[in-house]
């Protein structure tokens, strides 16, 4: 297993996933008057953040590693706040993923990397640490908590949505 596999394989497949269960979502929302709008503002309890920004996160995520450990800059990009607009961020996110080279993470895992928190802190860690113990973990919790806020609203997800890359995996089983 190496980086891209980690930080790009793996996350496109989640973000794939999380665009299908956005579709469910606003099938679901449809069928019981719910607006992709209010499903946007769903949240699991009150001092966390809504679906739309869980869905932002995971994009952001996705992107960051990659250009944190490429030693590119983190760039902020325009996301909007429409079902529509955040399938279009999970599209663009994917697009980019598309792009990166096994080879543009040559010497990532031993480079210095920090990241600065919101609250005048920072961590400093070389990058198979950053991969391992924030980015990883980081992408995760968002995509958790997205497909948590869906069932919580009431959308019939399952693990098949959550995990849908491994269905082509999936064999029964044989006894000898």
């Amino acid at each position: 297993m190496n980086l891209h596999d980690l930080v790009v394989v793996a996350p496109k497949q989640m973000l794939l996933a999380l665009a299908g269960q956005l579709d469910k979502a606003v099938a679901w929302g449809k069928e019981n008057g719910v607006s992709a709008d209010e499903l946007l503002q769903k949240r699991l309890a009150p001092d966390m953040f809504p679906l739309l920004m869980q869905v932002k996160f995971i994009s952001l995520q996705a992107r960051e590693t990659v250009w944190r450990l490429r030693g590119d800059e983190v760039v902020m990009w325009e996301s909007g706040d429409t079902m529509d607009e955040m399938k279009a961020l999970i599209a663009r996110t994917v697009s980019m993923l598309d792009e990166v080279k096994p080879e543009d993470f040559d010497g990532a895992e031993d480079r210095v990397l920090s990241v600065t928190l919101p609250n005048a802190m920072m961590f400093e860690l070389e990058g198979a640490d950053f991969v391992r113990d924030w980015a990883i973990p980081q992408f995760h919790f968002h995509a958790v908590t997205a497909y948590a806020i869906l069932r919580n609203a009431g959308v019939d997800l399952g693990k098949a949505d959550y995990v849908p890359h491994m269905l082509p995996h999936l064999r029964p089983v044989t006894t000898a």
